[in-house]
């Protein structure tokens, strides 16, 4: 039982650190450029991140990796649409919003290809 409960409960912890550091290194990458560029720049970070979870739950197979990869994607895409663009002209933003649109339908087929095949 305390095995089984472990399992469940280190990617959580994990996953947080490994949010701290990329967002440090962007934090220290982007510290001297303006403030949104900074922000975009830990967004970018995030997106990378997610990356990473998925990676880990490829490897792994746990629906926690995936889970936390999720919503991390959810959070960063957020982040981006409410925080990060809206200094941006307004058709850069609906190519963006397309873009966004075209990444969210990838994402579905494969989950969709991984949970009926």
């Amino acid at each position: 039982m305390k095995q089984n409960s472990i399992e469940h409960v280190f990617p959580y912890p994990i996953s947080l650190l490994i949010l701290v550091f990329f967002t440090k290194i962007s934090q220290l990458t982007t510290g001297t450029f303006d403030p949104m560029f900074s922000s975009t720049g830990v967004s970018i970070a995030w997106m990378i991140f997610v990356l990473v979870i998925y990676g880990a739950y490829s490897y792994f197979k746990d629906k926690h990796w995936n889970y936390i990869g999720l919503s991390f994607l959810i959070i960063t895409l957020s982040k981006i649409t409410l925080f990060d663009l809206y200094m941006v002209d307004i058709v850069w933003r609906a190519i963006l919003f397309i873009a966004l649109g075209v990444i969210g339908l990838l994402i579905s087929r494969i989950f969709y290809k991984n949970t009926s095949g």
